[in-house]
């Protein structure tokens, strides 16, 4: 297997199994970015209205007089 560079970010790979391979896990990791994206963004929002939620009914306070 031999990988030449040829300018800023092309690269040439002479064994095309190790190119099908490189493109695939290239793939994986573009996912698992954009998977990492998305639950970092969920958690806080969902933290977030669960707080405000409870905070709202903790300030309605007790109705049905138990």
């Amino acid at each position: 297997m031999v990988i030449e560079i040829h300018g800023q970010f092309r690269l040439i790979f002479r064994d095309r199994y190790y190119l099908f391979l490189f493109f695939f896990f290239k793939g994986i990791e573009m996912i698992e970015v954009f998977l990492f994206g998305i639950v970092l963004g969920l958690i806080p929002i969902t933290l977030a209205g669960l707080f405000v939620t409870a905070y709202l009914q903790y300030r309605r306070g007790d109705q049905l007089g138990f």
